[in-house]
């Protein structure tokens, strides 16, 4: 093999090696720019929900955000878009839960009790 042939097929590796760096990092490009995308949303949901919050009291504010979920609620998500602290809101699920107005389904989720 010449050193001309030598160095055209290690240049072909290198320009191989390249093109598929430049593949991945495209790939994550496109996912941080969807997760920027998916916490922008998430954000703006907590600030519009934060502020129909402060309009009404603790337990109202928690029982729509229960409500109007499809398929459940989790502590930490009611304690995201409230912004209410984790033993405030425990209190207030306790309460819904005692006056039955949610339940608590597997997983931790709570779910309003349909027909209320």
């Amino acid at each position: 093999m010449t050193a001309r042939q030598e160095v055209y097929k290690n240049g072909i590796g290198l320009v191989c090696r390249y093109s598929g760096i430049q593949m991945r990092l495209e790939a994550v490009a496109r996912k941080i720019a969807s997760l920027q995308e998916f916490l922008a949303k998430r954000c703006n949901d907590a600030r519009v929900a934060t502020a129909v919050c402060r309009k009404k009291s603790g337990p109202q504010c928690v029982f729509e955000i229960i409500q109007e979920s499809e398929k459940g609620v989790d502590p930490l998500y009611i304690k995201q878009v409230t912004g209410f602290k984790e033993q405030k809101i425990a209190k207030i699920l306790y309460k819904l839960f005692k006056y039955g107005e949610i339940r608590i389904e597997p997983g931790g989720l709570y779910v309003a009790v349909a027909g209320r």
